[in-house]
């Protein structure tokens, strides 16, 4: 039987403590669980969702647009571009070492130089666009990344994530739902709220610990509920 989003949010329920847990706080945990992967992703990106997009023929006019037509691209991960323009399928591709800032690629001068690219910068619209220099113009890429999260839905029950994440993921959300409990104003009950979430936030702590470094990559994971 299948470890569901509701298993793990029912659990997470029971460890926030509290009162008999209605929908609103199923509703609560979900949504408690889902900002809490976008602070994840921010922090060390993903590497349970990656993809790659190849580029045929890279444009004279700077600026790519990746768009892999399944879901949103989050950030770029490497680049190679091939040696050659029009490359056969056993030429050599080059990675491209330097990832430039805005303000980096807005000081070069002449962004129409053609070449071999030495550096890239991506540009974070939606779909993001990728802007080579030199341009590389005729040459083939290959660009992997990772994707987004999935956009939010109390609805969808699917857990997309490695079991080994199952109890970092449900003692994180756990200690967030504790937090959202009302504070009591009896001092004593206070300050045994304030414990549990202490305790939850040193066991989510440790249990993310044990699971981050069996990911090769050594960036955190892909979590979707929708």
């Amino acid at each position: 039987m299948a470890f569901t989003a509701d298993d793990l949010i029912e659990e997470a329920l029971r460890y926030a403590g509290g009162e008999q847990s209605t929908a609103e706080d199923v509703f609560s945990a979900r949504r408690s669980m889902y900002l809490m992967l976008e602070e994840w992703t921010a922090r060390w990106g993903q590497t349970f969702r990656v993809g790659r997009v190849f580029i045929a023929t890279l444009p004279a006019t700077p600026g790519a647009v990746l768009d892999d037509g399944e879901a949103e691209i989050d950030d770029v991960i490497d680049v190679v571009v091939s040696a050659k323009i029009a490359p056969a399928a056993d030429d050599t591709y080059v990675p491209i070492a330097a990832r430039l800032s805005a303000s980096e690629y807005a000081k070069v001068t002449d962004k129409l130089t053609d070449g071999q690219p030495s550096s890239y910068y991506l540009e974070r619209t939606e779909p993001p666009t990728l802007y080579c220099y030199p341009t590389g113009a005729g040459r083939s890429a290959t660009i992997w990344f990772h994707y987004k999260p999935s956009q939010y839905s109390h609805d969808i029950n699917q857990l997309d994530v490695p079991r080994r994440w199952y109890r970092a993921l449900m003692l994180s959300t756990a200690r967030d739902v504790a937090a959202k409990r009302p504070w009591p104003a009896d001092p004593q009950m206070m300050q045994a709220q304030q414990q549990r979430i202490n305790q939850l936030e040193s066991w989510a702590a440790a249990a993310f610990a044990e699971a981050r470094p069996a990911d090769r990559e050594r960036t955190p994971y892909r979590v979707r509920l929708a």
